[in-house]
């Protein structure tokens, strides 16, 4: 029968359990689950006393809450721990006092099954079978999940060993299905483990490693360690079966090597089984000494009654015959207690056939004939046709129910892939919208400080020509006044004042006017306007080359304004004799140059004079800065000791 592992204390217990907390009690947490909760913690340690303890004193606390649910919860745990230990007729009077406490179905259906599993462990398989039918049909849709596979897989394999067909086919299917729907792989994995020994016993074989493999790759999936040996074992024993002994016996001494370690004698009871089996199929004496002398210590430690120590008895017992050593074989059938025979525990037809092969080996040949009569009146049904017929019939549909399984777990996987991508998609969407605001805002941003300097550009430029008209224009004409108004004013020089006056204000007009560029190209224009700059220290030139007339508008009026800027620097701040301006024009860019020779030398630490590049952050030069960024420019500004170059180049 089933080893129970840790998820069973979790099952069951922590769903109805906090369902009933918060239904009785307040939002904070009561005094019986906390306990509940170190209880499991503890069972996930293997502390079974502990676990005991705590789950006492977990009843307590929920009798005083007055919750029924936790109290039946907690007596629930504790009949599964002492089930574990294979104290069942604790472990049965922990579940009869639940079944007195008002609960709900569900919890009521799962006390039902326990109670049926403690039965057939017992080794009372119809009882067993009758109380996990009962909770099917009592309870319906509130026997369902780990608890269902659970007590379904027990019935299975109570009905297999009672030979009735029908109820192992239906208890299977329920089981299995039960697991299925939950995801439980370590149910799936018991169920399985159960099915294959089905198979093995009905010889077929391949069917039964099908199994096997199901319940192994179930088990390693639910890191049920011990399930997974148990999987090996039938694998083991159903390659024996099958008439590969050496393979049979290679995989069960492996496990042996495994199973001796470990606390849990029903699984080393079964390992034994099937090694002496195999060895008596192999044909190995020494094994089969060795192996039998580990069985007789075995046995003394396990209930008469119990499944597994009953199928110890009939291999040991057929091995005794087998050597002639009768009086051992009839001591053995002795220790067969009428409740395993009647229950179906050990099979009464396999009984019937050792004693009545015991009684021949010792000469009693009536005794022997009546009971080999008796043993094939009883031979198990499962052996028949309309057997062999039902089992195909439940291979089948269990083949047909794990495609449905299949196919639900596809469509859950398309389905959770398809929101996935929905949620995907509308994220990119969002995030792409984020990005077009942004890069909107960002946008908007750029040509607010854009059109901001630009303006503040305009504004210098204004307040350059007002300084030029108050210094240059005004006090000339004050000159004028202040000469006409003395009696000693010369005609002569009145007029060569005004006619100062008169150049002055031209060439005010001529920075302020906008250049036609629809009547001239950029090079005519800049050439006209720098042949009229009136300097007495600057010699102002002007180079150009190239077709200009491929200039688009705006880059020509940018480079005109630049042009201004770059050579009112130089005629107001530079101590320079000469200005040079450049200007080159191809059909991919456009380059201007404006340069002097007035000295701006930077000494490095060592005294020694470099050339520097120099900042453009000043007012005039940030203007110059702006503009070239409105047609896309790359602007250089260098000074050194033989003087300063503004570069632009712009592409067309």
């Amino acid at each position: 029968m089933r080893q129970y592992s840790r998820h069973i204390f979790l099952v069951i217990l922590i769903g109805m359990l906090m369902v009933s907390s918060c239904q009785k009690s307040s939002l904070k947490k009561s005094d019986g689950d906390t306990l509940f909760a170190q209880a499991e913690a503890a069972f996930e340690e293997g502390d079974a006393d502990k676990v005991c303890h705590l789950l006492q004193d977990a009843l307590t606390a929920y009798q005083k809450e007055d919750n029924e649910e936790g109290m039946a919860a907690s007596w629930l745990a504790l009949a599964q721990v002492r089930t574990n230990e294979l104290l069942t007729d604790t472990a049965m009077s922990y579940v009869d006092k639940a079944l007195t406490l008002h609960v709900g179905d569900s919890m009521r259906a799962a006390l039902l099954g326990e109670k049926g599993s403690i039965y057939i462990i017992k080794g009372d398989l119809r009882l067993g079978v009758h109380h996990v039918r009962r909770a099917i049909q009592e309870f319906g849709s509130a026997y369902q999940g780990e608890d269902k596979a659970l007590g379904c897989g027990n019935a299975a394999i109570a009905c297999r060993r009672l030979g009735m067909s029908d109820s192992a086919r239906y208890f299977f299917e329920e089981g299995i299905r039960a697991a299925q729907q939950v995801g439980d792989d370590e149910e799936l994995a018991f169920l399985y483990n159960s099915l294959c020994i089905f198979f093995a016993e009905l010889k077929r074989f391949d069917e039964g490693l099908v199994a096997c493999h199901k319940a192994y790759e179930a088990a390693v999936r639910a890191g049920n360690e011990e399930e997974a040996m148990n999987a090996r074992a039938n694998e083991g024993v159903i390659w024996n079966r099958k008439g590969d002994s050496q393979k049979g016996i290679h995989l069960l001494e492996d496990l042996w090597l495994k199973v001796k370690g470990i606390d849990n004698a029903v699984l080393k009871t079964k390992t034994l089984t099937y090694l002496l089996q195999a060895s008596v199929q192999q044909g190995d004496k020494s094994r089969i000494g060795k192996y039998l002398d580990m069985s007789e210590q075995f046995i003394r430690q396990m209930p008469k009654a119990g499944i597994q120590a009953s199928g110890l008895i009939e291999v040991m017992t057929d091995i005794n015959i087998g050597k002639g050593d009768y009086a051992a074989a009839l001591q053995l059938l002795e220790q067969v207690d009428t409740a395993a025979l009647n229950n179906g525990t050990y099979p009464r037809d396999a009984f019937l056939r050792q004693k009545a092969g015991c009684m021949a080996g010792m000469g009693n040949y009536h005794q022997a004939y009546d009971l080999t009569l008796r043993s094939v009146e009883t031979a198990d049904s499962l052996k028949g046709l309309d057997a062999q017929r039902q089992i195909t019939e439940l291979s089948e549909q269990l083949k047909a129910q794990e495609r449905e399984t299949e196919i639900a777990r596809l469509n859950k996987a398309v389905a959770q892939r398809q929101l996935f991508a929905v949620i995907l998609a509308t994220g990119l969407v969002i995030l792409a919208l984020l990005a077009a605001v942004y890069v909107y805002w960002q946008r908007k941003r750029k040509e607010q400080s854009l059109a901001q300097r630009y303006v503040e550009g305009l504004e210098r430029e204004r307040a350059r020509f007002a300084r030029e008209l108050h210094d240059g224009a005004c006090n000339e004409l004050l000159g004028i006044g202040m000469v006409i108004n003395t009696q000693k004013a010369e005609p002569k020089e009145v007029a060569q004042r005004i006619s100062q006056l008169r150049d002055t204000l031209r060439h005010i007009s001529h920075e302020l006017m906008p250049p036609q560029f629809d009547k001239a190209t950029l090079d005519e224009i800049l050439r006209y306007y720098l042949q009229h700059i009136k300097s007495p220290s600057v010699d102002v030139r002007f180079s150009s080359q190239g077709d200009f007339s491929v200039l688009p508008k705006h880059i020509a009026y940018e480079l005109y304004r630049i042009t201004q800027e770059a050579v009112g620097n130089i005629l107001s701040h530079a101590s320079a004799t000469l200005a040079q301006v450049d200007v080159r024009c191809d059909r991919r860019e456009v380059t201007l140059s404006v340069s002097d020779n007035g000295c701006q030398p930077s000494n490095d630490d060592r005294g020694e004079t470099v050339a520097r590049t120099v900042s453009h952050d000043g007012i005039g030069l940030r203007s110059v800065s702006d503009r070239a960024k409105s047609i896309g420019g790359n602007l250089r500004i260098d000074s050194n000791e033989q003087g300063t170059t503004v570069t632009l180049t712009a592409p067309l």
